[in-house]
């Protein structure tokens, strides 16, 4: 086994630097330059500090919340942006990009993106969107980049394969092989590209060994046992933007018979993702109901005037009560406090559908009502054996660590492997 020192000549012409997420998950933000053209891979913002990630307090890095301090835009342009899905942890600095840059990403991640502006949850982004498409090489200066569509929680995630003056380098971005598109992973192991250089590799899960994984259809089995088992309100805590999670609720729900109620804001992210994958479940298919939950996102639609196609779909709270055994109430903050002071949660079976250490903040609350959760979740990321897969695959001259917090672990994970330990801000030549 052989850790890289990351040396070497200086005539060679291209240059790799990790900004931030050489030890943390969270806050990505690579760039790579030839002698000719400087592009950026994700412009991360680093995750809050609150709570615990395997064991550690997620950090706000020197720079905090802005730019990383390695990361400027006066000496030399950046020509291009490309985003590799839409967690802000991978695109919340984008209003801090200098006017003129195209961002390169997918349909999915721009209307992610877009919804994410729209409700204030991030800045305006002014720059040029430029559309990517699967396996369809593109070209910026002398740096040719194709994406590969991967198995992510995020809608239309990518990897990328960054090519230039015959070095290749390889870009996880982050990715899974559990999900509802697994297949897009085994396909990438059975037809990788060849001679990679350089893989960055993400390692999100390392720390967790033990963890369960299970697969996304597997849990939509479990689901559909649930519903046709139990005579009980569901309460189902997971995240609007977690599209395969949406889609395993709704075929749960159509499969046991239940219908599915949603809040204004999860209604907004299916419409809109609906314009762009047609498969995707919307507002107004049967077995979805919308309950116009009085928060800041539905104001924001009222005033919008979105708020009012819903209306066919709409579900009172009596409605609710009279309902409640054929119904999945998809869970929020708001909707749980309505419930309570309604006295509609004794009965109530909750599903944990995020990461269980979330559920620590809201623990106290659950057993005031007397409610223990079912845990049903997966990760979006990969575990331990299937990186192992996908390096043995991709047979790369050096594995370069990224999102993780355990980077010390690729040493015994990958043997065989040359690593090449970066710390964030400090670059290499190629």
């Amino acid at each position: 086994m052989i850790i890289l020192l990351c040396w070497q000549k200086k005539e060679n012409i291209m240059e790799l630097t990790i900004h931030r997420g050489t030890n943390e998950v969270g806050g990505s933000c690579v760039e790579i330059t030839s002698n000719t053209t400087r592009i950026l891979i994700d412009m991360g913002l680093p995750l809050d500090p609150v709570g615990s990630f395997a064991g550690k307090t997620m950090p706000v890095q020197a720079g905090g919340k802005g730019l990383p301090p390695s990361l400027n835009f006066r000496h030399r342009k950046i020509d291009a942006v490309l985003i590799s899905h839409p967690h802000q942890d991978h695109f919340g600095l984008l209003p801090m990009l200098p006017a003129g840059v195209p961002i390169y990403m997918s349909k999915g991640c721009e209307k992610l993106i877009g919804i994410a502006t729209f409700f204030n949850q991030v800045g305006p982004v002014q720059n040029r969107i430029v559309p990517l498409k699967s396996w369809e090489k593109i070209d910026i200066g002398n740096i040719s980049i194709t994406p590969y569509l991967a198995d992510h929680s995020a809608i239309d995630a990518f990897s990328f394969l960054i090519e230039s003056e015959q070095k290749h380098i390889f870009y996880t971005g982050d990715l899974r092989a559990h999900g509802r598109k697994k297949i897009l992973f085994d396909t990438l192991l059975l037809h990788p590209p060849d001679n990679i250089d350089y893989l960055i590799l993400e390692g999100t899960m390392l720390g967790r060994a033990g963890e369960l994984c299970m697969e996304e259809a597997e849990l939509e089995e479990e689901l559909v046992r649930l519903f046709k088992g139990g005579q009980e309100l569901f309460l189902v805590n997971c995240s609007s933007q977690n599209i395969d999670r949406l889609v395993s609720l709704f075929r749960a729900c159509v499969r046991s018979g239940r219908q599915l109620v949603i809040d204004p804001y999860t209604a907004y992210i299916l419409a809109e993702i609906h314009k762009v994958h047609a498969t995707v479940p919307n507002w107004d298919w049967n077995n979805v109901r919308v309950f116009f939950t009085p928060n800041s996102h539905t104001n924001l639609l009222a005033k919008d005037k979105t708020l009012y196609k819903f209306i066919p779909a709409k579900i009172t709270i009596e409605e609710i009560q009279k309902e409640r055994q054929g119904l999945v109430f998809k869970m929020n903050r708001m909707n749980r406090n309505i419930l309570k002071n309604k006295m509609m949660l004794p009965g109530a079976q909750l599903i944990w559908s995020v990461w269980n250490e979330y559920y620590n903040a809201e623990e106290a609350f659950w057993k005031t009502q007397n409610i223990t959760p079912i845990f049903l979740h997966t990760s979006g990321h990969a575990h331990s054996e299937d990186l192992q897969r996908l390096v043995k695959a991709l047979k790369p001259g050096a594995i370069i660590p990224i999102h993780t917090f355990h980077k010390m672990q690729y040493q015994s994970m990958f043997p065989e492997n040359n690593i090449c330990m970066l710390e964030d801000g400090k670059g290499i030549t190629i």
